[in-house]
């Protein structure tokens, strides 16, 4: 299937049931990021339709809050039943808006009508307990009770499934939302999700999407902190923008939920079975280009079967098929933004200065970064890069490895180990310890005292690099 040209369509912003032109009828424009085309034209709000948005929220927040589970229930699983009757028009949007391949695309409206069947029974969960009482032949009740407004920023990779998983949980609990999606993808992450809001029946004023241009989302997040209608901020995105939201929120005590990046290692064992770990490998690194919060930052691998490996992983990625994210062949599709290609080529190439070796990529069409691999240590990840390039190098031994993939661990989303030694992995979960440090928590602290009174009988027990020895 080849891009075509079709005309291009206007899109408002979604408030209170209501599909509205910017205050000042401003839009913007989208484009393809593998054709370059013009996309769609949006509208560019500002922080009055921002207010617009969060009116409508608050007006509609006691009803809702109210709503009986069944009625709930009828509007999630009627959302669901539009999912599925819309399924490749919406995957459609998604691989022409942000560069998403129809595979991945399509698989994020299933996992989106599933989430929705699934959150028809969320609305029946209990929301409340009995608490212990000092007060004979008495007890007491916490009640669950939901909060008011829910403003939820919503990003561009993974735009469809990320912008429901910002909706579902505060809308099921009985809040009220203001999605105001990326400015790269205003379709795919808020417009497209308010169509089934509205076709489902939402009552006006429980899902509301506000739009805008490039750099006019300060003025919109200003709305929503002056407002004490909104009482959570809910942020899908990086690290960056989340300590400037959690900052402002932490000032005038409104609530935050936080998903974020991270800078996610593979470490690789020398009992792995090699070919699932070259599979793994390489859809954990290039997926969706590379581009989302899960994706393989670096891999690291014990020294034995380092170059195995390198030869199978390259071999692997060069045979990954780029082109247009609309054929279901292809695997690399367009990064989103020219400046994204750009901060990716100028990366690579300041590896590959500093000493660095690119086994494939490293090379560019368009906006298509074909997969990269570089290795050496002077590939050392200095940056958390989002985009088709992958570091890796290798370690002495097993807890080297480990050491190594450790380093950035307040950053780490997720981290695999290749191991088929269960021992070992016992503890070391999200990158964030050490064998060392799982042997000496089993220790208690009388035996700790022991050990640091006797160093040379504690070294005893740990073998070269912090990996533990019987006995």
């Amino acid at each position: 299937m080849q891009s075509t040209q079709i005309d291009v369509k206007e899109y408002g912003y979604f408030a209170g049931n209501q599909w509205r032109s910017a205050v000042d009828n401003q839009v913007f424009e989208v484009h393809e990021p593998y054709s370059g085309k013009l996309f769609a034209r949006v509208a560019a709000g500002s922080r009055a339709d921002g207010r617009t948005a969060v009116d409508a929220a608050a007006q509609a927040f006691a009803g809702w809050a109210e709503t009986t589970p069944a009625e709930k229930a009828r509007l999630f699983l009627k959302a669901s039943e539009i999912v599925k009757r819309r399924r490749g028009e919406i995957a459609e949007v998604l691989a022409r808006e942000t560069g998403s391949t129809i595979s991945f695309a399509t698989f994020q409206q299933d996992l989106v009508a599933a989430t929705l069947q699934q959150v028809a029974g969320w609305v029946y969960l209990p929301k409340g307990e009995v608490l212990e009482t000092n007060a004979p032949g008495s007890h007491s009740i916490g009640v669950r009770r939901p909060l008011g407004v829910v403003a939820s920023f919503t990003p561009w990779n993974g735009a469809n499934v990320l912008s429901w998983r910002a909706v579902i949980s505060p809308v099921a609990a009985g809040n009220t939302v203001v999605v105001k999606p990326s400015e790269f993808a205003p379709v795919s992450a808020g417009i497209m999700l308010a169509e089934v809001a509205e076709e489902a029946g939402f009552p006006a004023g429980v899902i509301n999407v506000v739009t805008h241009a490039p750099g006019a989302a300060g003025a919109i997040a200003d709305e929503f902190f002056d407002r004490p209608e909104v009482r959570v901020i809910n942020l899908i995105g990086g690290v960056k923008t989340a300590r400037m939201l959690a900052e402002r929120a932490g000032r005038l005590l409104k609530r935050t939920v936080m998903e974020l990046g991270g800078f996610n290692p593979m470490i690789i064992l020398d009992d792995v079975d090699m070919d699932y770990a070259v599979r793994t490998a390489t859809f954990g690194s290039f997926f969706h280009q590379g581009q989302i919060c899960l994706n393989t930052r670096r891999i690291i691998i014990q020294r034995k079967i380092y170059q195995e490996f390198l030869g199978k992983f390259v071999a692997r990625t060069k045979s990954l098929p780029a082109g247009d994210p609309l054929d279901p062949k292809t695997i690399i599709g367009p990064i989103i933004t020219r400046d994204a290609v750009k901060l990716i080529d100028d990366r690579v190439k300041e590896a590959v200065a500093r000493g660095a070796k690119a086994h494939t990529g490293a090379k560019h069409d368009g906006q298509i970064y074909y997969p990269t691999i570089l290795d050496g240590r002077s590939s050392g990840c200095r940056h958390r890069q989002r985009g088709d390039l992958r570091a890796s190098r290798h370690g002495r031994s097993g807890g080297h490895a480990r050491r190594g993939g450790c380093r950035r661990k307040s950053h780490a989303v997720r981290s695999h180990v290749f191991d088929s030694r269960r021992e070992y992995l016992q503890g070391i979960r999200d990158g964030t310890e050490s064998p060392r440090r799982h042997r000496e928590c089993e220790f208690t602290d009388r035996q700790r005292r022991d050990s640091r009174a006797n160093g040379r009988r504690s070294r005893q027990r740990m073998g070269p690099h912090g990996t533990p020895q019987p006995g």
